[in-house]
């Protein structure tokens, strides 16, 4: 049997049952039993819909990406200063 609540729908559900603190009111609300509440809510639950959530999570992996380029770069001169520097002991 197929659900009549798309996925999207489900998720917002969910939030709803989270923010507004009760989710015995929410699957009242919306006709669905406490166990299916929770078993979207485990294949469901990771999947944050909120921008602001989603744009925090880019900004930190931004801000680490960041962090990664610049120890490269860093050990890029060091090595390229070093092959330099050999060189010209060479001579």
């Amino acid at each position: 049997m197929r659900s009549q609540f798309t996925d999207q729908r489900k998720q917002q559900i969910l939030k709803e049952g989270r923010s507004k603190g009760g989710i015995e009111h929410v699957c009242r609300k919306y006709g669905i039993s406490m166990s299916t509440f929770y078993r979207w809510r485990a294949k469901l639950g990771g999947q944050e819909t909120d921008p602001t959530v989603h744009l925090r999570s880019l900004q930190l992996e931004n801000r680490r990406l960041k962090h990664r380029v610049a120890e490269l770069s860093l050990d890029y001169t060091i090595l390229r200063s070093a092959l330099i520097n050999d060189r010209g002991n060479e001579c």
